[in-house]
């Protein structure tokens, strides 16, 4: 309800059913805003069984949390190569993992993240310091190359399990290069 993300674009995750994008039947819309000092992604998911969030698969720095109602973030700061991307996977429980070019022992400082669940949603906050990534010192006019998911477990829920992103061309795993797409921070 902040005044900056009513300004901010607006944009759907996209499901897939045989070999097909559809739209999910638990939809999740996207948006992000940044400031001086990082960046911040928010997510509002629908779900119709908010109290049945399924965040009970793994802990901290466990790279299965994705078996959980999460969001995963996939950015690559770099020249777009895809040799060095930064992931962070938040379950609904605010359970983290993040890793920087596959190393899993890198430990940002400063990454905060926020959660609402509502009467038929949850909504997510991640907040990401710039100082927690390297060669990257200000935004504006930036363009990255990254994926943004949410998995969505039909855990005792109405509705199946789902996996949500911005791009499923290759229809490859979520931190599959070849489906990154472009991400643009605007002035």
């Amino acid at each position: 309800d902040e005044e900056a993300w009513e300004s901010a674009p607006s944009t759907d995750l996209v499901t897939r059913r045989n070999e097909k994008e559809v739209e999910p039947t638990q939809t999740t819309s996207v948006k992000g805003v940044y400031s001086l000092d990082g960046f911040t992604v928010g997510f509002r998911m629908a779900e119709s069984a908010p109290e049945k969030l399924y965040d009970k698969n793994g802990s901290t720095d466990n790279g299965t949390l994705w078996h959980n109602d999460c969001v995963e973030l996939f950015f690559d700061t770099t020249e777009h190569d895809g040799s060095d991307f930064y992931q962070f996977i938040v379950t609904a429980g605010l359970e983290m993992f993040h890793a920087r070019g596959g190393d899993t022992a890198w430990d940002p400082d400063g990454v905060r993240v926020a959660k609402h669940v509502g009467d038929d949603y949850w909504n997510l906050e991640i907040f990401v310091p710039l100082s927690a990534l390297e060669g990257v010192d200000r935004l504006g006019s930036t363009e990255w190359r990254g994926q943004i998911t949410r998995h969505r477990w039909g855990k005792n829920k109405p509705g199946p399990d789902e996996n949500q992103r911005l791009n499923f061309e290759s229809g490859k795993h979520n931190s599959s290069r070849s489906d990154f797409c472009t991400i643009q921070f605007r002035e």
